[in-house]
């Protein structure tokens, strides 16, 4: 007998296990099991329509299927939300679903505002839409989310799936997973909406009941996928997530409506336990025979897609996988097929904060390239440009993308039909080109325009102050070429601490002048004050007087000092103080800071010259006093990196039982941690960790010695904890005391630090531990 069928003659034999209670005004009876909520309806509507045997399958090369090679990735086409956003993350247990109707392409898919305030998880999931003409230039509708479903406003809550196609008449149907009820018993089951314009939907109901023991994979959550209407019937492929044995599992229900699918059985089961068994939102008719489906296998980092196909008479009977594609760290995606453009589009998700695509051709490729744009430019400033051009035609297929080129070099491609160019020499002439390139990879000839820029109007800026290694001497580096005879003049430029200036050079091609002085202290703190220097294009250009902080390192690779969250390193990297303030100087020496560990922090401003550092060797050190211990599992960040989710933290932390631990993180998201002995509270302690990438190696010391085990070692790449997106979402961003704010995490991600932090450092190389005694004795 089938587990299932044992399970609902236990069910029924033992009613002393359940306890009544009504959902939607259905009497059901309850019970929990491995703390899953499990029901039991009344009735059962159970269906008539058993599955057939397979059909036979078609080959990859009969169904057009494209080689992983022919997969080229165009990039972004969605960019998740800001701080605050709807769609801030994305998120959901289904991939996405696409619709095309009258030229227009709908993408609908799920996201979320934050982070949970318990696991740190996805909260609040709703579904949006945006939509294209093309498949490339997306815009989100600015009635989004159009689905939400939060009938309790638990965190936990939302609409978690969504599958979305058209019915006979044209209109938009979408089956969406709809989770309710508090975190430790939250269910979720398939209900029904329809929209006539594919952005404003309706509710019409129920369809698959989580408590239908008739529906393979009952249990407490079921997760809608995919929708195919046949002539004769519906189906809905779906996720369930309840009892043993069919946890993300592949289901399907069908029959003659929606609200009609009273038929179900497994489609495909995970192979190996712990799989994502998803149908990639569309089920695709290459032909009149078959049906193909996209799936994916595999959590990061070595994920892929593979592809199965079925007969129409039995399309809960799936073949061997025909296809496979590697996608690194996918998280989740969609294929579409444009037979008009001869194109497949898959959009994917690998943990960014974009939706990319690939396209590949269907069928013969169209290697007609498009017409030669019509390029123009003009100067915008006195190091940059600006090109445009007209739409280049292709109508076959369609334009992907414009690549740019530069004095005949490619520097770069966009969707848009504007390029702008920065960082240009001032009165410089440069030849661009540009050239259209069709879903299929066929580039036109280029467009071609001379542009020159315009002359220099602004004054150079100081970047940076060093004095590593020597006593004597001071680098100054500034933002472009200085004139020789105001920048070499001894009086420009004043020293803190009676260090006077003996004589300046003008050096690094004329962008940096080296200052001989009468010699420093190792590891003091100096200010230079710079006035009256000019750029070298013009003397009328001529910069505002500035102050800069620099320390006289001891052990050179020095890019980030703060006292107080002011940056003494010469880099100017201040640091924005939330809350915090200084402590007494006579106990905490200059520059410390007092953290009550409840909103206080700092978040290191400017952060992008620090940006490639985490991601090879580099060195975190600070002065600690912890004054209690954190509440939080957490523990209490002391200095460190975050990624997008505050779980992504890189650097320094005091633990809940006062071990200090130093953690980082690699590309295939292995986290790679030492630990102290638990530190005396209300004492000073001086912490620091080494990352040498080059030999794979993690070291930790406090108070100058070698913590057991120190070092790890590693065998991967390190995160890199930058990203690419334009906002401000504080991705990569550094913080002292903090792990970062809130961003919903709550209780979960709350690392505040209690007590008092002073002279927080980075250093973009390993130091050994000598240079760490060097810096603790100052």
């Amino acid at each position: 007998m089938k587990r299932a069928s044992y399970r609902r003659i236990l069910l029924i034999a033992l009613p002393f296990l359940f306890a009544g209670v009504a959902i939607g005004g259905m009497p059901v009876y309850q019970y929990l099991a491995q703390g899953r909520p499990l029901c039991l309806p009344q009735l059962s509507r159970g269906g008539q329509d058993a599955p057939q045997a397979a059909a036979g399958f078609g080959s990859a090369a009969q169904l057009k299927l494209p080689a992983q090679e022919d997969w080229v990735d165009y990039g972004p086409v969605l960019e998740a939300g800001g701080e605050g956003a709807w769609d801030f993350m994305w998120a959901g247990a289904t991939p996405a679903s696409v619709v095309q109707k009258d030229g227009r392409i709908f993408f609908y898919y799920v996201a979320a505002d934050g982070y949970r305030s318990f696991d740190g998880d996805a909260r609040h999931r709703a579904v949006g839409v945006a939509t294209s003409q093309d498949g490339l230039r997306f815009r989100k509708y600015g009635g989004n989310p159009i689905i939400t479903h939060r009938p309790y406003d638990g965190e936990e809550e939302g609409a978690n799936s969504a599958a979305v196609t058209l019915d006979e008449n044209g209109r938009f149907v979408m089956v969406y997973g709809a989770a309710s009820g508090p975190h430790d018993t939250i269910v979720a089951e398939a209900r029904l909406a329809y929209a006539n314009d594919g952005l404003q939907f309706r509710d019409a109901g129920r369809v698959l009941y989580h408590c239908d023991l008739s529906l393979y994979g009952a249990g407490d959550e079921i997760f809608p996928l995919a929708l195919l209407r046949q002539p004769e019937r519906w189906m809905i492929y779906y996720q369930p997530n309840g009892m043993r044995g069919t946890e993300r599992t592949l289901g399907a229900a069908w029959g003659p409506a929606l609200d009609e699918a009273g038929n179900s059985t497994m489609v495909l089961d995970e192979e190996g336990g712990g799989l994502p068994v998803d149908v990639w939102g569309n089920v695709i008719e290459p032909d009149e025979e078959t049906l193909l489906f996209f799936g994916q296998r595999l959590w990061w980092p070595d994920t892929y897609i593979e592809v199965r196909s079925a007969s129409p008479e039995t399309p809960y009977r799936l073949s061997e996988p025909l296809a496979r594609y590697d996608i690194v760290n996918l998280k989740r995606g969609i294929v579409f097929l444009d037979r008009e453009r001869r194109t497949w589009f898959m959009y994917y998700n690998d943990f960014s904060r974009f939706w990319k695509v690939k396209l590949a051709p269907f069928g013969a490729p169209d290697d007609t390239p498009p017409g030669r744009p019509q390029i123009s430019g003009r100067a915008t400033g006195d190091d940059n440009l600006r090109l445009s051009w007209g739409a280049a035609p292709d109508p076959e297929t369609g334009v992907a993308e414009y690549r740019i080129y530069r004095n005949g070099r490619r520097v770069g491609s966009t969707r848009d039909l504007t390029w702008r160019e920065t960082q240009l020499r001032p009165g410089a002439s440069y030849r661009y080109a540009v050239t259209a390139v069709n879903f299929h990879g066929a580039e036109s000839a280029a467009g071609e325009v001379v542009v020159r820029t315009g002359s220099d109007g602004t004054p150079p800026a100081v970047t940076s102050v060093s004095a590593n290694g020597d006593a004597t001497r001071v680098r100054i580096t500034f933002s472009e070429a200085v004139d020789r005879a105001t920048a070499t003049e001894l009086d420009h430029y004043e020293i803190s601490g009676g260090i006077a200036v003996r004589s300046v050079t003008l050096t690094g091609g004329g962008r940096a002048v080296l200052l001989e002085t009468t010699p420093h202290e190792a590891e003091g703190v100096y200010y230079v004050a710079i006035r009256g220097v000019a750029d070298r294009s013009s003397a009328m250009n001529t910069m505002s007087p500035a102050t800069i902080g620099y320390t006289p390192a001891a052990a050179g690779g020095l890019v980030g000092r703060w006292l107080a969250g002011e940056d003494v390193s010469g880099y100017g990297l201040q640091g924005v103080v939330h809350g915090a303030g200084p402590a007494d100087p006579a106990q905490a020496g200059d520059g410390a800071l007092v953290f009550d560990g409840v909103d206080d922090y700092v978040q290191i401003a400017g952060e992008e010259h620090l940006q490639a550092i985490t991601s090879g060797s580099f060195t975190l050190a600070a002065w600690v006093r912890p004054d209690t211990l954190p509440a939080s599992p957490q523990g209490g960040r002391i200095f460190g990196r975050v990624d997008e989710h505050p779980a992504s933290f890189v650097g320094l932390s005091l633990l809940a039982d006062g071990r200090v631990e130093a953690a980082l993180f690699q590309e295939d998201e292995t986290r790679v941690v030492l630990r102290s002995a638990p530190v005396a509270l209300q004492q000073w302690h001086h912490i620091a960790m080494i990352v040498d990438a080059d030999s794979g190696q993690l070291a930790l010391i406090v108070d100058g010695a070698a913590v057991p085990d120190s070092p790890q070692d590693f065998d991967g790449s390190l995160l890199d904890l930058w990203t690419a997106s334009p906002r401000d979402d504080r991705s990569g961003a550094y913080f002292i005391a903090s792990t970062m704010p809130d961003r919903g995490a709550g209780a979960a991600y709350a690392a505040y630090f209690q007590g008092a932090i002073r002279d927080a450092r980075i250093y973009d190389r390993a130091l050994i531990t000598a240079d760490v005694q060097v810096i603790r004795q100052k």
